[in-house]
């Protein structure tokens, strides 16, 4: 079932919102751009501002791409990074964005920062559709593994070759967030893994799992 989609026109600019991600066109609308909402997940109270790509894949599933192909960062008031002076130890599409205090010189501490990545186009685009969820796995003796290459081989034809995201929650449909624990993976590659072994308080939740597809992998189940 895929989320409405509006479209408006400024002038020569075309914008399609969907599922939290929209493209934007330039002057020229056969050039549009796929850009994820902003993200804000840390500030610089503690030892930086740390707005890491893999926690906020982890902590936002399906709105941002495996492999982001941009990066734009500013202050979360809007300014520039460069008009704050702060020395940035990463700013890239592999890492995300990190400013630590401790580098700092001018005022001791960063400036709070937002993000967010430019995506392929497809990732962007209306045509996507989602799974049913899946509970493969239980947290048993070692965890929760809900594995890709398992579900499919289970359920032949229910998910396509090259899923475009993963969203995950518990069986009573809690944000997998909210349960405090440890996630080892969460990919379109892999799936999702959690151990028991690397939780403070005991084993992990029994989760479930679905997937993003290009809307044509829906349409021919249909």
């Amino acid at each position: 079932m895929t989320h409405p989609m509006m479209i408006k026109w400024f002038g020569l600019t075309l914008v399609l919102l969907h599922a939290g991600v929209h493209v934007h066109g330039s002057n020229d609308v056969d050039d549009p751009e796929c850009w994820t909402p902003w993200f804000n997940r840390d500030d610089s109270s503690g030892t930086g501002d740390y707005e890491t790509l893999s926690d906020l894949q982890k902590e936002n599933p399906g709105k941002i791409c495996e492999h982001p192909i941009g990066i734009e960062v500013t202050t979360t008031s809007g300014a520039s990074v460069d008009s704050t002076g702060d020395v940035i130890q990463v700013s890239d599409t592999n890492t995300g964005f990190i400013c630590e205090n401790a580098n700092q010189t001018h005022n001791g501490s960063c400036a709070d920062y937002k993000i967010r990545f430019m995506c392929p186009l497809e990732f962007c685009g209306p045509e996507v559709c989602k799974t049913p969820w899946f509970n493969q796995d239980y947290s048993d003796e070692s965890g929760d593994y809900e594995i890709l290459d398992m579900i499919s081989a289970a359920k032949p034809g229910e998910i396509c070759d090259l899923p475009l995201g993963i969203e995950v929650q518990t069986v009573d449909g809690k944000s997998y967030t909210s349960t405090g624990e440890t996630i080892a993976v969460m990919d379109t590659e892999t799936g999702f893994i959690c151990k028991n072994d690397d939780q403070k308080d005991g084993g992990c939740s029994d989760y479930k799992v679905r997937f993003i597809c290009p809307l044509d992998f829906c349409k021919k189940k249909e």
